[in-house]
């Protein structure tokens, strides 16, 4: 079961086997292996990760070669499946458990940006929106939909966040 506290890490849109994301987001040539690096230097073996989806891209091949590099890193894995990622069992496989996008204790995490209501288990809707999708993109409304007023957004993909997983603490302290 996941534990949504302020220890909780959080990563989106690694996108590990795509060559274009070099040239799309400005990423560094070696940005796999510094990604792979953070979070080996910064997740523990019993902390939690929640990937936020897009976790790699490629043919079966290259694809099941970075799962295997994934399910050897520490940590706990969730998933929130993004629009890239396609095979629901290789991610099983690879140590993630998968789950749909949720909201609690005020926040929605979801892969892209939220664009409607959603409700926790109790009936409250979300004040917060921890999400991937955009990189560095500006956000754009007749694509991704048309963001909800007094929320706030929290893009945590790995263009904002140094390539590396980031406790929920440091962007939005329960």
């Amino acid at each position: 079961m996941i534990r949504v506290n302020n220890k909780l890490w959080i990563i989106a849109d690694t996108h590990f086997a795509h060559g274009n994301i070099i040239k799309f987001q400005q990423r560094p040539k070696n940005h796999e292996f510094i990604m792979v690096g953070n979070w080996a230097s910064r997740v523990g073996e019993r902390d939690q990760i929640l990937h936020l989806g897009d976790v790699s891209m490629g043919g079966t091949e290259v694809r099941q070669r970075w799962l295997n590099i994934i399910k050897r890193l520490p940590g706990e894995k969730y998933l929130l499946m993004g629009n890239h990622d396609k095979a629901k069992d290789d991610f099983a496989g690879a140590g993630f458990t998968v789950l749909e996008e949720f909201v609690t204790k005020g926040i929605a995490f979801s892969h892209r940006p939220a664009t409607e209501d959603r409700y926790d288990e109790e009936g409250n809707d979300w004040v917060v929106n921890i999400h991937g999708h955009t990189h560095a993109n500006v956000y754009d409304p007749a694509h991704d939909g048309i963001l909800l007023k007094d929320r706030k957004y929290i893009n945590v993909c790995v263009e904002h966040t140094n390539l590396s997983p980031v406790q929920l603490g440091q962007v939005y302290p329960l």
